[in-house]
């Protein structure tokens, strides 16, 4: 692996004419003893005679060239270096391997921080977690040529391990300088945003600031242009307009005048018209950007399984670039590894607390939006900020919420605009994503933890009042898929597989999920957090009581197909293997019985004969049996018939009394002025002679 990353690399200084300054093999001065250093070791002016000196890589437990004492927190290191006119190079790159945390300092200035949190350290604070790729990924900084000295300059790194007991540390540093080059190169995408049915955003960075110009047409090698901007600057984002719906593009970016990137894999598709029932289909990832093996697993899994396919969108369920969605995180672990993906699939994100570098639940610094992810994306707008957003696409309403920097409680802008927004929303599909989940005991535990706790006390009930389809989170590093519920906002314990309104059970999740055009119905919720990080890891009470099924330490995606009024969700695993689905089949107001719903948690346990039909018209609001007990007992001719309606708090509505027709077959009609009025779920119970010959639930509306 670091063969190929430094000759790709090498590719790379050759096209740039760029100036090694120190390699790779850069002897360092060093300290391995676990000391307290203080804060001049990092000074030019710092005396380091009589520290040791070795040629990188430096470390231990993975075959170092120098190797390095095990076990403690804290490792330094030091290279005194000259450049004679530091203004001869535009900017300079700094080439990093680090395992755990890495802090770089450049004359004694700070100016690179990655795995270990913000505020002071000392030769005691640990990185925040296990290095997750081994010190395999190049951590790549670029450095204003402003930093360094006519002369003698320095830089020093220290490396920080996540606890004593770690079975390894890397470190190895290049730096170069770079010669402004005559043509921009592209560093980031494209990647595309803001997709609708008839218009779409590609958005690009340049080495060097340019213009900017895209291209569009309907084959790769047949383009014509279709936006410029004359502005010169390294960020370009262009909005193309007056678009055909559902229709293939094909696209190259680049300066005016001049293409910079184009292929037969650079193309999107506009999304249907909003009343459209088309089949569509969405990848759905969770704390995926971690570079680890696992990462990049899920990332061929989806793209092997959707390749023949069309794809409208890529849907991102926060902590998308660990450890603190720094610019250079995002860069290696989301542009750099998905880099082919971005070029074809429109993204939708949402925001984690690793976007938020962890500053802290609802804090000051969560509040704002000084983060990289806000000047890296450009998002839907409807909410005045890009923390939160919706969009339709064909029918569907997708919400996406940030459970981290965003206040949720009544009342706050978050709360208000959600209930505006799920008031106003006529869509036949209504998906709402967000990173923290309301309900999971996986590597999170929602009964202790405050985001989950926060959402699922303030958000999930406005969510229900509007009969939400599906909510989709990630968090936990798990897949977790809860059953058809409604009504819970407390602990995993109080949770009651009972069926709604006296239980939190709508329906249990033995074969597809039915819902019907009104809000009495419950949600689904998914926790999709292993795209990336994965764990054995489980919390107190795994598996969650509301929850169907749970994998833990089992990387995948989602693949959510969506077609007229079906949805099937797949969890397709790392291995490219499918370990869970489920359906949710929207039902048409009408003459519905509702017998494939009951489970055996009902109150009441059911009793159906086959001898009895029954059938609401929604036409005529008539509720309609057909009783044919004579023919199995003739001996029951003329007896008492008694037909009782229940609402779901067991309250009798109605008793109809008849008898049974000595024909073999008796018709009962019940005219809508004997029904209720209000649409829901009734029970009803049919007796002869007291005994009861069917018992069953009916959706009347």
């Amino acid at each position: 692996m670091k063969l190929i990353s430094f000759l790709l690399l090498f590719n790379v200084i050759c096209l740039f004419s760029q100036t090694i300054i120190l390699p790779t093999n850069t002897a360092w001065k060093y300290l391995d003893d676990g000391s307290d250093q203080g804060s001049n070791w990092k000074t030019s002016s710092y005396n380091d005679a009589s520290w040791q000196s070795g040629l990188a890589e430096l470390g231990y437990g993975d075959n170092p060239i120098t190797t390095l004492a095990g076990q403690k927190i804290t490792y330094y290191f030091r290279n005194n270096f000259t450049i004679s006119t530091p203004n001869q190079y535009y900017d300079y790159t700094i080439n990093l391997r680090r395992d755990d945390g890495a802090i770089i300092y450049i004359n004694g200035v700070e100016i690179y921080r990655d795995n270990i949190n913000p505020g002071i350290v000392n030769y005691l604070t640990p990185a925040i977690e296990n290095c997750s790729d081994d010190g395999n990924a190049i951590q790549q900084v670029t450095i204003p040529n402003t930093f360094f000295n006519q002369g003698v300059n320095n830089i020093s790194v220290e490396i920080h391990n996540v606890n004593t007991t770690s079975s390894d540390i890397t470190f190895e540093l290049e730096l170069i300088g770079n010669t402004s080059p005559s043509t921009p190169q592209i560093t980031r995408g494209a990647f595309m945003t803001l997709s609708s049915n008839n218009s779409i955003t590609l958005n690009w960075t340049t080495n060097i600031p340019s213009s900017s110009e895209v291209k569009i047409g309907g084959e790769p090698g047949n383009l014509y242009s279709v936006a410029s901007i004359n502005d010169l600057v390294n960020n370009h984002s262009i909005t193309l307009t007056g678009l055909q719906s559902n229709t293939k593009y094909f696209y190259s970016i680049g300066k005016i005048g001049t293409t910079l990137q184009s292929s037969g894999n650079s193309f999107f598709y506009t999304a249907p018209n909003p009343d459209s029932t088309n089949k569509l289909r969405f990848i759905v990832t969770g704390d995926m950007g971690d570079g680890s093996a696992n990462q990049i697993q899920v990332r061929d899994a989806f793209s092997n399984y959707t390749n023949n396919s069309i794809v409208n969108g890529w849907i991102w369920l926060g902590d998308n670039a660990y450890n603190n969605g720094t610019e250079l995180e995002y860069q290696n672990y989301i542009f750099n590894i998905y880099s082919n993906q971005l070029r074809y699939l429109p993204l939708f994100p949402a925001l984690g607390n690793h976007d938020y570098a962890n500053v802290g639940y609802l804090s000051s610094v969560a509040l704002g939006t000084n983060f990289p992810y806000f000047s890296i994306f450009n998002l839907q707008t409807n909410t005045g900020n890009e923390k939160y957003y919706s969009f339709n696409y064909a029918n569907i309403h997708f919400i996406t919420l940030d459970s981290y920097g965003a206040l949720n409680a009544p009342g706050s802008p978050m709360y208000n605009w959600l209930s505006e927004d799920l008031q106003s929303n006529s869509q036949r599909w209504t998906i709402v994503n967000f990173h923290h989940p309301p309900y999971t005991k996986g590597t999170h535990n929602s009964d202790t933890e405050i985001e989950d706790i926060d959402i699922r006390q303030n958000i999930v009930p406005l969510l229900e009042q509007y009969g939400v389809d599906l909510v989709m989170c990630g968090h936990s590093h798990t897949y977790e898929r809860s059953k058809f519920i409604k009504g819970h906002q407390g602990l995993s314990d109080s949770f009651n597989d009972s069926l709604f309104p006296n239980g939190n059970v709508v329906q249990a999740g033995n074969g597809a999920y039915y819902k019907y055009s009104n809000n009495d119905n419950g949600t689904i919720y998914v926790v999709c957090g292993s795209s990336g990080r994965i764990s054995s890891t489980t919390s107190n009470g795994y598996p969650h009581k509301a929850m169907l099924t749970s994998f833990s330490n089992l990387g995948g995606s989602l693949i959510l197909d969506i077609e007229k009024d079906s949805l099937n969700c797949k969890f397709l695993t790392a291995a490219g293997t499918i370990r869970d689905e489920f359906d949710i089949v929207k039902k048409v107001r009408g003459a519905t019985s509702v017998n494939q719903n009951i489970g055996t948690n009902s109150k009441e346990e059911q009793t159906k004969s086959s001898n009895v039909k029954v059938n609401y018209n929604a036409i005529d609001k008539t509720l309609n049996f057909k009783i044919q007990e004579l023919k199995e007992n003739k001996s029951l001719n003329n007896s008492k018939i008694i037909i009782e309606l229940f609402n779901i708090q067991g309250e009798e509505l109605l008793k109809y009394n008849s008898l049974l027709n000595s024909t073999g077959e008796t018709i009962i009609s019940i005219q809508k002025n004997s029904l209720p009025n209000q649409t829901g779920i009734y029970f009803i119970k049919a007796l002869i002679n007291n005994r009861v010959i069917f018992r069953d639930k009916i959706l009347l509306n």
